[in-house]
């Protein structure tokens, strides 16, 4: 046989392994990023996306601000903290809070607490993931017979890590 009849062949199976080699690859490559994923409980809150509203513009009427900041301080961990202040900018204390951080290229991972502002209207909550990068925070106060629930949805960024020295 001809070394030239052969080539053909032998470039079409080596383009052929070549393939099935890269979509290997690709999808092994896939299943281990969490990068693509779907925020948990979307589909419900999509349904109820009417009821929400109605609930954030009460929350707005009661004027309540939360100021955001982050600790940096080692390489492996991060720390929320959030200043809730009234309409006057006075702060809230002995407020109930259920807070939830993720951060947006991984919402599988969230960092999820019960805390309840301290004598300044603070909180402080250790970030399960100490990822640089942007964070949705998610924040409710259940309502009182005084008041409306308190819910808040804000982004925060956690700077990169400090070098080493």
């Amino acid at each position: 046989m001809n070394l030239r009849a052969l080539a053909w062949p032998v470039l079409i199976v080596s383009m052929l392994g070549a393939n099935m080699a890269i979509v290997a690859v690709t999808v092994v490559a896939s299943r281990r990023d969490e990068g693509a994923t779907i925020t948990p409980g979307y589909d419900e809150r999509a349904l109820r996306w009417n009821e929400h509203r109605a609930a954030l513009d009460a929350s707005g009427a009661l004027g309540w601000r939360c100021k955001a900041t982050i600790d940096r301080s080692a390489a492996d961990a991060a720390a929320l903290r959030l200043d809730l202040l009234d309409a006057s900018g006075s702060p809230l204390p002995s407020v109930p809070l259920r807070v939830e951080c993720f951060h947006n290229a991984h919402p599988k991972h969230p960092t999820a607490a019960r805390l309840t502002t301290d004598d300044h209207g603070a909180v402080r909550l250790s970030l399960a993931s100490a990822r640089a990068g942007l964070h949705t925070v998610r924040i409710e106060s259940p309502a009182t017979p005084s008041r409306a629930r308190f819910l808040l949805e804000l982004e925060v960024v956690v700077p990169d890590a400090p070098a080493a020295r």
